[in-house]
């Protein structure tokens, strides 16, 4: 991005991007920012070592010689298909440890880029998508929910094609949006959900014809069919589902979601990601839009992390995995102006922006390399362990010291 400016001396130039095009500046700074995640030989997410195990075991299920194969069933029938077939694809060329960093990589660095992507597509300005940077390594990586964090990026691209003012669809533009709504469903459920209802919401006050209205809302219809089979379907198998209680955990503690936005407890922290995220756009020429449909996703966002329940039918932790969406949709509220703010106060913003990004991937490589060093005893016991036999192990301390999740909850499993 290139600001012109007068002076004394004439026009003069500054090159607020420094690198050039901005599109390939979100995807190698995005890229660079998942690094830290190949410095620990384990993820320190807990869930992680589960989805490996499922992985391993679907793995194991196809050799005639696994003595536990009448135990287990497949259930093709899930929506959690995209994560698990990306890994399990990868771990036949690289071990499962690192199929799953590869994966989660990937979909971390593609949660700023897809939003660079929808900012620029709504006239902003991409680089703003440099302050989505830290909340990937929010409440959802903590605790290891691999396949919804490989549906964000799937979710932001359907949205972006949605929040575009006075788009014109065509046919073709309708049946991929028919298509990424089914594939989204397959991805993860509760982000197809979530997407789901804030398109309709959007296109409700986007459509005052009641013929246009449903024309565009009919793509996203396509995607129920699937979705009553697949409920059908586990709650036949599974009673315990409806059956299970619906828990809000309300308190006082979710009038603050920062803690769970960035993943860390420590006040200054948060607080200055927050400080950050709240008025560098604004520092630099972002002002807010008057479309007004481009509010309903962060306000949507907010309300889910506000109000819904911690957990419902056997899925926990509910509200807390939807917080990485608010920065996203918070910069899609902006529109961009390069006479917006004062060319001193874009410098400033602009070197704050790539300061606070390089801070923050700094101290996540740091946390990483020292994670590492930790677990490093698990790797010891595990390089002990004969090959073919199995181990019975239980972890008696389950907190780490540099995680607000129990990350060694289930470390066995690795």
């Amino acid at each position: 991005m290139q600001i012109n400016y007068h002076s004394t001396n004439g026009i003069k130039k500054f090159n607020l991007g420094l690198f050039g095009n901005n599109a390939w500046i979100v995807l190698v700074i995005s890229a660079v920012s998942v690094l830290p995640l190949f410095l620990s030989q384990y993820p320190p997410c807990v869930d992680i070592p589960q989805h490996a195990g499922q992985i391993e075991l679907y793995k194991e299920m196809h050799s005639q010689s696994f003595p536990y194969r009448s135990l287990f069933k497949i259930h093709l029938m899930t929506p959690y298909l995209l994560g698990y077939f990306i890994v399990y694809m990868l771990s036949m060329i690289v071990s499962i440890s690192w199929a799953i960093k590869i994966t989660l990589a990937g979909a971390m660095m593609a949660t700023p880029v897809m939003t660079g992507k929808v900012l620029k597509a709504i006239g902003s300005n991409e680089l703003l998508a440099l302050l989505v940077i830290p909340s990937i390594y929010g409440f959802s990586f903590n605790w290891g929910f691999l396949n919804f964090i490989v549906a964000i990026p799937v979710g932001i691209m359907l949205l972006g094609g949605l929040i575009r003012k006075n788009q014109v669809q065509s046919r073709y533009d309708k049946i991929k949006v028919a298509l990424l709504i089914n594939f989204l469903f397959f991805c993860h459920a509760l982000v197809w959900a979530f997407f789901f209802g804030i398109s309709i919401l959007i296109l409700l006050f986007q459509e005052r014809s009641a013929k246009k209205f449903l024309s565009r809302v009919l793509p996203f219809l396509s995607s129920l069919p699937v979705v009553f089979l697949w409920f059908f379907y586990i709650t036949k198998n599974n009673h315990s589902i409806i059956s299970s209680k619906i828990n809000f955990s309300m308190g006082v503690w979710r009038l603050n979601p920062l803690p769970l936005i960035f993943g860390t407890n420590t006040f200054s922290l948060y607080m200055g990601l927050f400080a950050g995220i709240l008025c560098l756009p604004v520092m630099v020429g972002g002002r807010f839009s008057k479309d007004w449909a481009r509010y309903i996703p962060v306000m949507a966002s907010l309300f889910v992390v506000s109000v819904f329940p911690h957990s419902f039918l056997d899925i926990a932790f509910i509200y807390e995995r939807f917080t990485p969406f608010i920065v996203p949709f918070y910069l899609f509220v902006f529109d961009f102006r390069l006479n917006g703010a004062p060319v001193r106060s874009k410098i400033f913003a602009w070197v704050a922006i790539y300061g606070l990004v390089l801070v923050f991937v700094l101290n996540q490589a740091i946390i990483m390399s020292l994670f590492n060093q930790e677990s490093s005893r698990y790797t010891d016991i595990q390089n002990k362990m004969k090959e073919g036999k199995r181990v019975l192990m239980l972890m008696y301390m389950r907190d780490s010291e540099y995680s607000v999740a129990r990350v060694y909850l289930h470390f066995p499993l690795w």
